[in-house]
């Protein structure tokens, strides 16, 4: 009787904890606005920001894997790099990394001169669909560019084009 009072304790208090820590965890991958002095953009749903990454402005992946035989590669990912250089030099870099460049479409957004770029990469044997926005402000490229695993296209497309609308430069 003496060991039943503290156990129960214990029991109710990692009934606690894990509830909370479920909740904090499921809450990460909600909707969230991201913003801050280069750039500003909506993270949908599903998708779990990447605090600390050294070589991007931002970084985002989806809480889904790629199916077999690539489940070793997040269904889809996300990036906003801002460099300086002209926009003209960027997308001569970016064109660089995809196999297939499918679609290229010049605009201006709040005067500043953007460029919606769809194409296709293969990584390790597996073919990924990427959608880059780049916009150029102040002498300097901010892109977001997200790679989307090809099986799962449909499932992430609205996803996808939630971020893409609601990138901005700043």
């Amino acid at each position: 009787m003496e060991l039943l009072i503290p156990g129960l304790i214990l029991v109710a208090l990692m009934v606690y904890v894990s509830t909370r820590i479920k909740k904090s965890a499921a809450r990460a991958f909600e909707t969230e606005e991201f913003e801050n002095e280069d750039f500003s953009l909506v993270k949908p749903e599903g998708f779990l920001h990447n605090i600390n990454d050294a070589d991007f402005a931002f970084v985002a992946y989806s809480k889904e894997f790629a199916p077999q035989p690539a489940d070793n590669f997040r269904a889809a990912r996300a990036f906003v790099s801002v460099q300086n250089i002209g926009l003209k030099e960027f997308l001569a870099q970016e064109k660089a990394t995809f196999s297939l460049v499918c679609s290229e479409d010049e605009f201006e957004i709040d005067g500043s001169r953007a460029v919606l770029l769809s194409g296709e990469f293969i990584r390790n044997g597996h073919s990924f669909e990427i959608f880059s926005k780049v916009i150029e402000k102040r002498d300097r490229a901010v892109a977001l560019k997200i790679e989307v695993i090809k099986e799962l296209i449909s499932d992430f497309r609205r996803k996808t084009d939630e971020m893409l609308t609601s990138f901005s430069a700043k």
